[in-house]
């Protein structure tokens, strides 16, 4: 299989679908948002990122079959992300979104989360000059006030299942026609369905999106779950920073102060793996992205053991449980596979 990507700019909308059989690449095709992502499942990865742009407003759609942990931050617009099903995504280690929770993410605020396998998000952008707009003609408050994201943290919100249920339905229709376009390229004159498409998403889709978080109620968490997600965010943010380092779970439970049982009840809860691999595939995903800048063979070796991989044939076996490919693979050709 082979990477596919399939673009139609028009004057008023640009229709873009990519597919990718690596995650950082396909991370690369998420503008305006600026991801980083690291894949925490075995297997050949793949994904596709569909694209429908219009005048200051964007819509795409996310899909994985993969684990994946991500952060980021939206440089330039208000991001809008709900699931395409039901708990898909970890958002900022405390929400399962469900069906009916919409996230928000201002403009150069961050944001992280876990994607589980096989499934997708949609996400929404406005520009800012674009929602201005919107709230004025739908007479809502200002966005900042109107969305609510106090201290320029993202925010998740339950909005009502029916409204929910019409805004999906919206957004697989707009993506039926996309698929259209995608499979029938002398279908790119069709200069009737074009504006449909480009009125439906900045009309239509949008004012029903901000409708709809208009009426909608913060969540409040469980004290545990709040404290877990605390828990895991200093676990992680320790082993991102400890990377070369020889750390054990027992020096993660010092630093942190929790038992080795809490510590694997919430990697069990929140990743379906053990402290310990999830440590070995970060380890991987930072190797693959030294393998991808085409060190010399010699610098890799000792990046290697600098993570703990000195047994060159159980690296490579790792490496291509994870990846579906080995080392040298990604050597060959770097940034394509």
């Amino acid at each position: 299989m082979k990477n596919r990507d399939r673009i139609f700019e028009f004057s008023n909308l640009s229709l873009r679908h990519y597919y990718k059989l690596d995650g950082d690449e396909l991370c690369q095709r998420m503008k305006p948002i600026e991801v980083e992502s690291w894949q925490l499942s075995l297997g050949q990865f793949e994904g596709t990122v569909s694209q429908i742009i219009g005048d200051g407003v964007q819509m795409d759609l996310h899909q994985y079959n993969s684990l994946m942990r991500y952060k980021g931050v939206s440089l330039r617009t208000w991001q809008f992300g709900l699931p395409v099903k039901r708990q898909l995504i970890m958002f900022e280690h405390k929400y399962e979104l469900e069906d009916n929770y919409i996230l928000i993410c201002p403009p150069q605020v961050g944001f992280m989360g876990v994607e589980k396998h096989f499934h997708g998000t949609y996400i929404f952008a406005f520009s800012l000059e674009r929602l201005q707009y919107l709230c004025e003609t739908l007479h809502l408050p200002e966005p900042e006030k109107f969305l609510g994201c106090a201290n320029s943290f993202p925010r998740v919100v339950a909005c009502s299942p029916t409204q929910m249920s019409q805004l999906r339905q919206s957004f697989e229709q707009l993506y039926q026609i996309f698929w259209t376009f995608n499979c029938k390229c002398h279908l790119q004159k069709d200069t009737l369905l074009i504006n449909y498409l480009k009125e439906k998403l900045e009309e239509e889709i949008a004012e029903n999106l901000l409708l709809t978080v208009a009426t909608s109620q913060n969540i409040k968490l469980k004290k545990v779950i709040i404290k877990r997600s605390c828990v895991l965010k200093q676990v992680e943010d320790f082993m991102m920073n400890n990377l070369t380092a020889e750390i054990s779970c027992n020096d993660i439970c010092q630093t942190v102060g929790v038992s080795k049982r809490t510590l694997e009840y919430i990697f069990k809860e929140y990743y379906n793996i053990t402290p310990k691999a999830y440590f070995k595939r970060l380890r991987l995903n930072y190797l693959r992205q030294c393998l991808r800048e085409n060190y010399p063979q010699s610098n890799i070796s000792e990046i290697a053991e600098n993570l703990g991989f000195f047994h060159r044939g159980h690296l490579a076996a790792d490496y291509q449980k994870l990846f579906g490919e080995l080392p040298s693979d990604t050597v060959k050709v770097p940034g394509q596979n």
